[in-house]
């Protein structure tokens, strides 16, 4: 809830709420790229995560630089297969 709300809204608004959670945004940005570190870690363990992630990334920047902006219809046939038996 935080992040979405720190990101939708105006800087002074974000850095209000930043100093309710005694925060700075250079911590703040240490928890998100934490956080996206993990979120990359579990996507890159996934079916999808090993058809779109061709080399070993272990941070947020590398991952933009790898992972190219795409749509649904990239990935549908991935997201759509069903094990037949």
């Amino acid at each position: 809830f935080i992040p979405t709300l720190l990101f939708n809204t105006t800087p002074s608004i974000a850095c209000s709420i930043l100093e309710m959670l005694n925060l700075n945004i250079d911590e703040f940005m240490e928890i998100q790229n934490r956080l996206m570190n993990e979120q990359i870690n579990s996507f890159s363990q996934s079916e999808l995560g090993k058809a779109i992630i061709k080399e070993n990334i272990d941070d947020v920047s590398k991952f933009k630089e790898c992972v190219p902006l795409t749509s649904y219809i990239d990935y549908a046939d991935i997201l759509l297969k069903k094990d037949v038996l």
